[in-house]
């Protein structure tokens, strides 16, 4: 079990942030500066929240839903990122949206980087 890390944010208000984490829960300040604790799957934007939404990357409805939602950088973050289907992340980058997937702290960490440069990015969290 990790202990919960606090990340010091520049806000960029307006948008979702991430100011805390740990294996088993994601703090989130959210655009109107709410703290939301989330402790289930869930995908978030600068711009949106999607609670409590499961994306499983062996249904191919959930791969074109990703899609749709064009990103410019999908951040997928994981207990276990090594099980990332390779024949998945293709299909991402034949529609230009890079994919990293990486353990839930490097995602958080990255998402708010991301968001801070202004970019599309979103992030899906699979606890």
């Amino acid at each position: 079990y990790q202990r919960i890390m606090n990340i010091n944010l520049e806000s960029n208000s307006g948008s979702y942030e991430i100011e805390s984490y740990d294996d088993n829960e994601v703090v989130i300040r959210t655009i109107d500066k709410q703290q939301l604790v989330l402790q289930r799957d869930f995908i978030l934007s600068p711009s949106k929240l999607f609670q409590e939404k499961a994306i499983s990357f062996s249904q191919h409805s959930d791969i074109e839903y990703l899609i749709s939602l064009k990103p410019e950088v999908l951040v997928v973050s994981t207990h276990d990122p090594h099980s990332f289907p390779k024949d998945v992340r293709k299909l991402f980058e034949a529609e230009a949206i890079g994919v990293e997937v990486m353990k839930i702290g490097s995602g958080c960490r990255t998402y708010n980087l991301l968001a801070s440069e202004l970019r599309n990015v979103y992030l899906v969290i699979q606890f």
